[in-house]
């Protein structure tokens, strides 16, 4: 994903190389030119010759413009010589910053006195999801349905199933009285999701708080 995101842009660098997409990105990474970069970028980026990373990176372009024109791999469509050119020229690619970035990605640290934890409370946005795949990954209507149904509704039916389970417990720990907890018997998920539950497991290592294998309902995925 690194050499994706070099090569046909990113948050780090929204422009990559000219005329460079995602699909030929992929070939390339997927023929072996990212574990190449990323490998010698570590391992001669402390080096006391300083000539030693350029060196490198020249040769590395040298071999991904070989194989743009001449197609050796067999993972890309069709050669692409008029790209092979333009990475040859592009002489201050990839930028070492930008590498970096990647590398050794600057985060916050837990052990921070002002560490805030995230709480992932944010409801995601499924129109902006399904907009920026058309535009990054070409792809069309039912290619893209079918990748979210596959890829993404199971999480995104877990997460919802896990801050309903949050919620619950949220309630039943500022209960009172006046204020009872909601009925245990009552699933914190939304009504129709569980089709079945398959198995109940108690165990010493989670505290013998229950674990349940559920089954989720088919209609959870027909959205």
């Amino acid at each position: 994903l690194i050499l994706v995101a070099l090569l046909s842009g990113a948050d780090y660098d929204t422009q990559g190389l000219e005329r460079v997409g995602v699909t030929i990105s992929v070939a390339l990474a997927k023929g072996g030119f990212a574990t190449e970069l990323l490998d010698g970028v570590r391992r001669l980026r402390d080096s006391p010759a300083p000539d030693d990373l350029e060196h490198f990176l020249a040769e590395w372009r040298t071999s991904v413009a070989d194989e743009l024109r001449t197609n050796s791999r067999g993972l890309m469509s069709r050669r692409e010589k008029k790209l092979a050119d333009t990475v040859e020229r592009a002489t201050a690619f990839p930028s070492l910053k930008i590498v970096d970035f990647y590398l050794d990605p600057r985060v916050s640290d837990p052990r921070a006195a002002d560490y805030t934890a995230p709480t992932w409370d944010r409801q995601l946005d499924l129109g902006a999801l399904a907009d920026f795949a058309q535009r990054k990954f070409e792809w069309g209507h039912v290619e893209l349905e079918s990748k979210l149904r596959n890829k993404v509704w199971l999480g995104l039916a877990l997460r919802e199933a896990r801050r309903a389970a949050l919620a619950a417990d949220s309630e039943r720990s500022h209960a009172s009285p006046s204020r009872p907890a909601p009925s245990g018997s009552t699933p914190p998920v939304p009504s129709g999701w569980i089709a079945a539950v398959r198995d109940l497991k108690v165990d010493t290592t989670t505290g013998l708080v229950p674990s349940y294998r559920v089954e989720l309902s088919a209609a959870v995925f027909d959205a």
